[in-house]
């Protein structure tokens, strides 16, 4: 059979989406988001929340001990988010008081929680019977190769397609999906994002097109000076000891997660270390830590 043609990694922004997003609009995709969750998991009766005091990770859908969780009921959550959503619209600037008039609040501490409430429900609605812009053929031999749907986090939409598929029509598809403009952020075989990136490596003769991922190097020529370890703190810094005790045990982390092989893994310690003796830290800050962490592979 015809290889595929080569393929391309794309990404769309949804053009200032707050204040593109109706307050209306957001609200009834709240409720129906209710709705979705009831039918998907064939709930009967009042639908609760329970937020754990003590770890959120044990928050969960339905009730729990009031020794242990704080309970609400799904009316105490709506009220709470219509207020969000049409009330909670004033800030300050220069000592002058304003009001947002239109979307919801740009910076509002749950604005991008709704927002993305808005986009899953749009998603949920479209992609699901609307066919996504995907490889065919040898392609869907291979896990690691598409047919996928594209990825969201908050405005930034991420696919891929066929070089030769017209990035226009994606991006009219995907304008239909949410009903708001998006723009071009770039295309190429690397997308690169805060920790990880991703590369997909062509067909050839023997095999179809295949992604791979690995750890993002900060250090290179397209990463500004003053953003290259902007997580790091400067070793001067009376916390950095403290801050290390966190941040070590989390790139190591990492190291494990953005990578297919054990050498891209080796590949991602030699960042990380680089990274680290680059601060000029005390070895005896970040050393032992990482050494132990590494060990627990």
């Amino acid at each position: 059979g015809k290889l595929p043609d080569k393929v391309t990694f794309w990404e769309l922004d949804i053009v200032a989406m707050f204040p593109n997003l109706s307050r209306d609009r957001v609200w009834a995709a709240i409720q129906e988001m209710f709705t979705i969750v009831r039918r998907s998991r064939r709930m009967r009766g009042h639908l609760r929340f329970a937020i754990n005091k003590i770890d959120r990770k044990l928050d969960r859908i339905g009730g729990g001990s009031p020794d242990l969780f704080t309970n609400f009921t799904k009316q105490q959550v709506l009220d709470f988010v219509y207020f969000d959503i049409y009330c909670n619209d004033l800030f300050v600037y220069l000592n002058v008081v304003y009001r947002q008039i239109r979307g919801i609040a740009i910076g509002g501490t749950c604005s991008s929680q709704l927002a993305c409430a808005d986009c899953m429900v749009s998603e949920y609605n479209y992609l699901q019977t609307v066919p996504p812009f995907a490889l065919q053929g040898l392609a869907s031999l291979h896990p690691c190769i598409l047919p996928v749907k594209p990825g969201r986090f908050r405005d930034n939409c991420l696919g891929m397609k066929f070089v030769s598929t017209s990035f226009d029509d994606l991006q009219s598809w995907l304008e239909g999906v949410y009903n708001l403009q998006l723009q071009c952020e770039g295309m190429g075989d690397i997308w690169t994002t805060l920790q990880g990136e991703i590369q997909v490596d062509q067909a050839t003769d023997h095999s179809p097109p295949i992604i791979h991922i690995r750890l993002a190097d900060k250090g290179t020529k397209f990463t500004k000076a003053h953003q290259c370890l902007m997580r790091y703190p400067d070793a001067y810094a009376p916390k950095a000891p403290r801050t290390l005790k966190s941040l070590v045990p989390a790139m190591s982390k990492n190291c494990a997660y953005y990578r297919d092989t054990l050498a891209d893994a080796q590949s991602n310690i030699e960042l990380v270390v680089r990274d680290l003796q680059g601060k000029e830290y005390c070895k005896r800050w970040w050393v032992p830590c990482l050494k132990g962490c590494l060990d627990k592979w």
